[in-house]
């Protein structure tokens, strides 16, 4: 389960967005942000910050136009990065009237976001951070997508550019295989998108994919490569096809 720093109030957005910060002890920065939630953000920083540092920021995708806020550092734990460096996740609790505010394009368009309930649920799961390239099939388009992130649960899936695939929403079936031949096949359910087309866009859309509870198949799968991804020195990538309704 989840420890108590990691829970948040409200939907979360799996949408990668860049966060300049100015903190009220002389920190300042730039940094990652994600799994962007009306309450708060989970912040990937190069250098530490300290709980309870009271943070001034701006939210945007890369073009400028973002949102303005204040908020408080409630957690911070140091990472290594595939590169072998080390990174700092953050957690920042936004003051509650961060969304209330003039707030321009972004602001208004995570309101809608929040409002409209379309956020991905609550996870029950462990998921595993990854970097797998994933063949995507969906009318007469052939793409190459990348799986952020997955667990027994379902998939984080970012495109190769700020567009997501043609007719792909909320509520949308994927045909989901695995291994050679698609030796495993399961069916989900598209539970969140994330579109950061618009002048000027810079981040990669994003969507979300939930697996049935009662899917064994899907559990056994993802559990399998899971472990497989987990053990030191192995280089073997399994084949990935989404299907894309």
């Amino acid at each position: 389960m989840p420890s108590s720093q990691d829970r948040r109030d409200g939907g979360r957005l799996d949408l990668q967005l860049r966060i300049k910060y100015a903190g009220d002890q002389g920190d300042s920065g730039e940094a990652e942000a994600t799994d962007v939630s009306p309450r708060g953000a989970r912040i990937e920083c190069r250098a530490p910050l300290a709980v309870g540092t009271r943070l001034n920021f701006q939210l945007d995708a890369g073009d400028g136009q973002g949102v303005k806020g204040a908020g408080e550092v409630t957690w911070c734990r140091p990472r290594k990065s595939p590169t072998g460096k080390t990174v700092y996740d953050v957690g920042l609790r936004f003051d509650d009237d961060w969304l209330k505010k003039d707030r321009g394009p972004l602001g208004r368009a995570l309101a809608r976001f929040f409002a409209a309930g379309e956020v991905e649920p609550a996870r029950d799961y462990t998921r595993v951070n990854t970097r797998l390239l994933a063949q995507g099939k969906g009318g007469n388009q052939t793409m190459t997508l990348t799986i952020v992130d997955m667990s027994e649960g379902g998939l984080r899936v970012t495109t190769e550019g700020s567009k997501l695939p043609t007719g792909l929403k909320v509520g949308s079936p994927v045909k989901v295989s695995f291994g050679e031949g698609r030796r495993t096949q399961v069916t989900a359910e598209v539970a969140w998108v994330a579109d950061a087309a618009g002048k000027g866009a810079t981040m990669n859309a994003s969507f979300g994919l939930a697996f049935r509870r009662d899917d064994d198949a899907a559990k056994d799968a993802m559990l399998a490569i899971m472990s497989t991804l987990g053990k030191a020195g192995n280089t073997d990538r399994p084949a990935i096809t989404l299907e894309l309704g």
